[in-house]
């Protein structure tokens, strides 16, 4: 049934996609602020097709990536990406991932109104920086409510929480300038006094970034090096 033949699409120093006999393809990944989970200490393998084939047929549902190393041929069956878990190391050599949405933990539709959105909340404290890098390892983009509609779905997701959640803007370059993290595009001033809770933003301490309130479900701009939660979405 498993067949070891595979397709070199694109291999090189840079980039290699694998594409599997058995329809499964798997891109070379670089990773930072986010790995795989492992799901065994890993095997010897004779190649790196033999590798993939292996952690599907062993790993029936839950291989969503696997680590190589081309010398010593170790193969370490992975599930999926999570943030903050650590890349392969040095022993693990490279690491393929499953070109699939299915490969990135937590995903999955959330609507309010108009607003539907593939999203992952994760409870997890981080400063600003590190969930922009997390989400983009991720293949995903820190939350933004660029609509009313997207806005409630947002805070509808934190009430209840106990805990603050960054959201993707900020004026990092611009003081008083607020922008998407996104694509850079500026924020809608017209939602100002509706998104943002009475009195901010303000720049108290020269605060760049902005976090939504769990309990009033207000934005308020505070001190990039804080942590909070964070909510990724794919477009």
């Amino acid at each position: 049934m498993y067949k070891h033949n595979i397709f070199l699409l694109l291999c090189g120093l840079a980039s290699c996609t694998v594409a599997l006999a058995i329809g499964r393809v798997f891109v070379k990944t670089k990773v930072s602020l986010c790995g795989p989970t492992r799901l065994d200490i890993g095997w010897t393998d004779r190649s790196l097709a033999s590798c993939g084939v292996n952690c599907i047929k062993r790993y029936q549902g839950y291989c969503y990536s696997f680590m190589f190393h081309n010398v010593t041929n170790l193969c370490t069956p992975g599930g999926q990406l999570m943030p903050l878990k650590s890349g392969p190391d040095e022993r693990e050599g490279d690491l393929f991932v499953l070109l699939s949405d299915d490969a990135y933990y937590g995903f999955g539709l959330e609507s309010y109104m108009s607003a539907t959105v593939n999203l992952a909340f994760y409870q997890i404290d981080v400063n600003y920086t590190q969930a922009i890098g997390a989400c983009q390892c991720l293949n995903s983009s820190l939350y933004a409510a660029k609509s009313l509609d997207k806005f409630n779905l947002y805070a509808q997701l934190v009430h209840g929480v106990a805990h603050d959640t960054w959201i993707g803007m900020n004026d990092i370059e611009t003081e008083g300038r607020f922008v998407w993290s996104d694509d850079g595009q500026p924020f809608d001033t017209q939602w100002m006094t509706t998104f943002f809770q009475f009195d901010q933003p303000d720049n108290y301490l020269n605060e760049d970034c902005v976090e939504m309130h769990w309990d009033n479900q207000k934005l308020n701009d505070d001190s990039c090096n804080k942590t909070f939660y964070f909510i990724c979405e794919k477009q």
